[in-house]
């Protein structure tokens, strides 16, 4: 199944039904799967961020691929935080990466918006 879907899974991380077929591989794939669907998210992790369906995407994402895998991921957010935030979707992203990902990793949240408190 996963060789079907793999030549669209960016396409489906956005769309009302496919993201729920890739947060599956996410939690039920293998760590091939993981890792090719991480990579698939580069370049595109904000847009994905701000996207109803794409944001339960990277959510699930966080959640299952290692730490070096999330530092590749949430630095695609870097001087994008305060958008993120403001944002319905993007804001629990945003609250996904302060739960999951190692206080190292993420400390451009804490600093972009350090000038805002």
């Amino acid at each position: 199944m996963f060789n079907e879907i793999s030549s669209c899974s960016l396409a489906l991380m956005t769309d009302v039904f496919g993201n729920y077929v890739i947060q599956k591989f996410f939690e039920h794939g293998s760590d091939e799967h993981r890792t090719f669907l991480a990579e698939k998210m580069h370049g595109n992790v904000l847009s994905l961020t701000l996207q109803m369906y794409g944001c339960r995407v990277v959510q699930k994402a966080l959640e299952q691929i290692d730490a070096d895998q999330q530092a590749a991921i949430v630095q695609e957010l870097d001087g994008h935080i305060l958008r993120c935030i403001k944002d319905q979707n993007g804001n629990h992203v945003i609250q996904k990466c302060i739960e999951r990902v190692p206080p190292n990793i993420i400390q451009f949240i804490i600093e972009g918006m350090s000038s805002y408190v």
